[in-house]
């Protein structure tokens, strides 16, 4: 209901405005008036909290790089790149993207149930995949690739920690528990560069920065595990299964849809990793694979911190069908792109003087890589959290279409480059323009199908409103016939 005395104002703050704004419910008229009052204030509060936790975490990583870069080779770096990008696609694949479905449901029941469907078949997808390879291996009909068979075999372990650790940071953005997601942030930070630096010490080698990883990818977890997890998952197992077996139909698009499209989405960001060390040697591919964590770790963790709150306050909005919406997705947009500017001209003027000096002489040409990673990385910093709103939207076929054309014109770029034979730099600038171009795409469709949604639940209110009027009409001339 509308506040008696209040004068509604027409702001709609972003992730980072704390604005304070007034009413929540319909106008007599049909549309939506702002949030409820110092909305603004908790999503700032919000975004404050990671993206705090989301900086010191980045400041320990930089601050231990240096040991890192001076321990491990640039063909450990290389190795340690690929295993990062197969790590992301196989880690989508294992849960078949059910954990996204989490914060959609009404049902704490239901949400509890699609937790548990994603962790169940992920566990099964990665015992199926090491059995699978080990029966591979046994047999001789592995290819033969520049990467160690042990990497490969710790591969299904690492990925499944990242999907356990994704599916319950997805539950704890349902329930808008930030302080736990910022716990996990930072036990993950922690337990890498711990786990990184022992196993070297231990003899490992290079495979020391994927046990480093994976290891802590399981860490992560224990911040965000729910105690009343086991109290709450008491019940009756038969009524349980069924309900799993129908929410798997229910969201079947999921898999079918929207697990391809994230497939994609990475593919994008990760074919360099799979492409440099054929075109331009293994050494180029590990410079790149440290100036992309440096220049894109402290833009990424930030975004993902916005993102983590845009998701949660969006899918709220698509589910109360709050005509704000396309205000909050362009505001979200500006605001992260003022700040995205900042970050990614302080990294282009700094890189290449900074990284001799951190990572020793032999990382220089790390250094020259960074201003033109600076250009993708500002453009992930902005559409990576706008088009995460295509889901609640319910608007996977979209998002499918929208990272396809991504990765092919990705994959028509270093297919260019190889027949030209480009240099290594010029294939960097050409990624770089085009990660720009695909991300301006994903803000415009994000956008511009935001609205066309308001406009649709528009029309469906002034249905609803015109029936009830002709109903209340045909009632009032009823009264007005004297009976018989």
């Amino acid at each position: 209901m509308h506040s008696s005395s209040s004068e509604h104002r027409s702001q709609h703050p972003g992730p980072f405005q704390a604005a304070e704004v007034e009413g929540t419910e319909c106008a007599s008229d049909g549309q939506l008036d702002t949030p409820h009052a110092g909305w603004g204030r908790k999503l700032f509060r919000q975004v404050a909290l990671l993206s705090g936790s989301a900086s010191v975490s980045h400041l320990l990583l930089l601050a231990c790089s240096p040991i890192l870069a001076r321990i491990y080779d640039r063909e450990d770096f290389a190795t340690f790149g690929f295993y990062q990008s197969a790590l992301a696609i196989f880690s989508l694949i294992l849960t078949m993207q059910y954990e996204q479905a989490i914060p959609l449901p009404k049902s704490e029941h239901d949400a509890r149930l699609l937790r548990k469907l994603s962790l169940r078949r992920s566990a099964l997808l990665a015992i199926a995949a090491v059995c699978l390879q080990l029966i591979c291996q046994s047999a001789g009909i592995l290819p033969d690739i520049w990467l160690s068979p042990w990497v490969m075999l710790a591969l299904p372990f690492c990925s499944l920690g990242e999907a356990w650790a994704r599916t319950y940071r997805l539950d704890a953005i349902r329930s808008a528990r930030f302080s736990s997601l910022s716990l996990s942030r930072m036990s993950l930070s922690v337990a890498t560069i711990f786990g990184q630096i022992l196993l070297w010490m231990g003899g490992l080698g290079g495979l020391g920065l994927v046990l480093g990883d994976g290891l802590a990818r399981w860490v992560s977890i224990w911040p965000l595990w729910n105690r009343n997890d086991r109290v709450n998952s008491k019940g009756n197992s038969d009524s349980d299964q069924s309900d799993v077996r129908r929410l798997a139909h229910e969201y079947s698009r999921f898999p079918w849809l929207l697990t391809p499209a994230a497939v994609l989405a990475l593919l994008i960001n990760m074919v360099p990793a799979f492409v440099l060390p054929v075109m331009y040697g293994e050494i180029f591919a590990g410079e790149f694979a440290l100036a992309n964590r440096s220049v894109l770790l402290p833009m990424l963790l930030i975004s993902q911190a916005v993102t983590q709150v845009y998701v949660s306050e969006a899918a709220r909005m698509v589910r109360d069908r709050q005509e704000h919406l396309p205000s909050f997705i362009l505001r979200t947009v500006l605001q992260m792109g003022g700040i995205g500017i900042l970050m990614a001209a302080v990294a282009a003027a700094t890189g290449p003087r900074l990284f001799p000096v951190l990572f020793g002489a032999k990382w220089t040409g790390a250094g020259l890589i960074v201003p033109l990673l600076a250009i993708s990385g500002f453009a992930q910093f902005v559409g990576g959290p706008v088009n995460q709103v295509l889901v609640p939207l319910r608007q996977e076929s979209r998002k499918l279409w929208m990272h396809f054309v991504g990765a092919c014109l990705i994959v028509v770029i270093f297919c260019g480059c190889a027949w030209t034979e480009a240099s290594p730099m010029t294939a960097v600038t050409c990624y770089a323009l085009s990660v720009l171009a695909i991300q301006t795409l994903y803000v415009w469709q994000s956008l511009r199908l935001a609205q066309q949604a308001v406009c649709q639940w528009k029309s469906e209110r002034s249905a609803v409103g015109a029936v009830s009027t002709s109903e209340q009409s045909e009632g009032g001339l009823r009264t007005l016939v004297p009976a018989a």
